[in-house]
């Protein structure tokens, strides 16, 4: 059986950030630690095992979220992990939540 041909979007680097806190096991001496909402983090580029690992967590996953995103594999702190793609956002979507963010706190700081 021929394996599925990696797309440009698989062999890309993407600039991504976490949209929530998450929790991982950073090594042995820090144990599980918090990775805070909004660090940056990279999709990596795929390769014919990563992309097989995530189709199969796809399939497979008893903790896939129910509206069924995608999984991604990203470089976080150092490290390879597996997420869905709502545990993650894209350039434009951390742009829209940060403008949010900076329009509110100025209505917050500002004088009334």
């Amino acid at each position: 059986m021929a394996r599925e041909v990696l797309s440009t979007v698989d062999k890309a680097r993407i600039e991504l950030w976490t949209s929530r806190d998450m929790l991982f096991s950073i090594n042995k001496k820090r144990g599980i630690s918090v990775i805070p909402k909004y660090t940056k983090c990279e999709k990596v580029p795929y390769t014919h095992k990563i992309k097989d690992y995530l189709q199969s967590m796809e399939e497979h996953s008893f903790s896939r979220p129910t509206d069924k995103p995608k999984a991604v594999c990203v470089k976080l702190e150092g490290m390879i992990r597996f997420v869905w793609r709502t545990d993650v956002l894209t350039e434009k979507e951390h742009r829209v939540i940060s403008d949010d963010l900076k329009r509110r706190l100025a209505n917050v700081l500002s004088p009334k």
